[in-house]
């Protein structure tokens, strides 16, 4: 009896723990889906709408969910930047903290025909243990997407940060002119 408990324990563990990771795949596709929807399907996985907001100034609606991550006690999030006036101009960013998911996102692109464009790397401070960051831009010209992958070293803690946009659209030729 006690090692059906703990089995099933274990696979509760497993699916609470996928449900905090989001694939790469469901980012790639994040900006090309309806937010509600979108939404929907996180909030099945154990998510919450964590805020809306109207920003008149930049044409946008982010919404934001957010989950807490049992195995390590921090929050993850995800915000839907959804344009007013063209949705190709919508955009999302996933902020998480699992550095094993992070590093199979960069060989996953790398497998499915994304290409390496640039790495930057920021050091704000002169000692590397309080502030660090290092973004790598990934571009597919096929399926018009581009995503930025961004570790981020903050106080001794790291999180990341996956930000997918249309390539065509005029947020995303803003990145890739910065690049330049």
């Amino acid at each position: 009896m006690k090692k059906s408990i703990s089995f099933f324990s274990f696979l509760i563990f497993c699916s609470v723990i996928n449900a905090q990771i989001l694939s790469i795949t469901e980012l790639i596709t994040s900006p090309r889906t309806d937010a509600m929807t979108f939404g929907e399907s996180l909030n099945k996985r154990s998510w919450s709408q964590h805020g809306y907001e109207i920003n008149k100034d930049s044409g946008f609606v982010r919404m934001t969910w957010m989950i807490k991550n049992n195995y390590n006690d921090l929050k993850s999030y995800f915000q839907y930047y959804k344009s007013d006036a063209d949705s190709l101009e919508n955009y999302t960013i996933y902020q998480f903290s699992d550095r094993e998911a992070f590093n199979g996102f960069k060989a996953d692109l790398k497998k499915t025909g994304y290409k390496l464009q640039k790495e930057k790397k920021k050091k704000k401070k002169k000692d590397k243990t309080k502030y660090k960051d290092k973004e790598e831009l990934f571009l597919n010209e096929k399926t018009f997407s581009l995503l930025s992958l961004k570790e981020v070293f903050l106080l001794g803690f790291n999180t990341f940060l996956v930000s997918t946009y249309n390539s065509k659209s005029r947020v995303a030729k803003n990145i890739l002119e910065e690049d330049k």
